[in-house]
């Protein structure tokens, strides 16, 4: 909605009529009840590090388990809603590297890292 001259010129026709059915609508909007399922995405702080130690912790009996598996494992041990991209940002970034804590067995599943021989120079 354009308000370019309906505020200088506001006994033109229609043009009050459109200004207050604005604010009405903006007014409508900012005292609006949040939604369920807005007031379900609310996640709770953490300490830092909280989930990737569950997800650790997840995958700790060494078996091979898919990401929706260890992602009930970890809200079960946080005791609250995480979000699925915190658990797949958790295994993607810690299968990588010297230090990898998950090993990525097929899409999906992820298993305990093996631990690395180093290779003798």
């Amino acid at each position: 909605m354009e308000l370019n001259g309906a505020l200088s010129n506001p006994l033109a026709t229609g043009k009050d009529l459109q200004i207050a059915a604005a604010a009405r609508t903006r007014e409508a909007a900012l005292h609006r009840a949040p939604t369920e399922r807005s007031r379900q995405q609310v996640v709770p702080g953490r300490a830092q590090g909280s989930v990737l130690e569950a997800v650790t912790a997840a995958l700790a009996a060494g078996e091979r388990r898919a990401v929706r598996e260890i992602h009930a494992e970890v809200e079960r041990m946080l005791g609250g809603p995480v979000a699925s991209s915190t658990i797949k940002n958790a295994l993607a970034d810690h299968t990588k590297g010297p230090a990898a804590r998950f090993q990525r067995v097929r899409r999906g599943v992820y298993a305990q890292a093996r631990p690395r021989c180093l290779s003798q120079r």
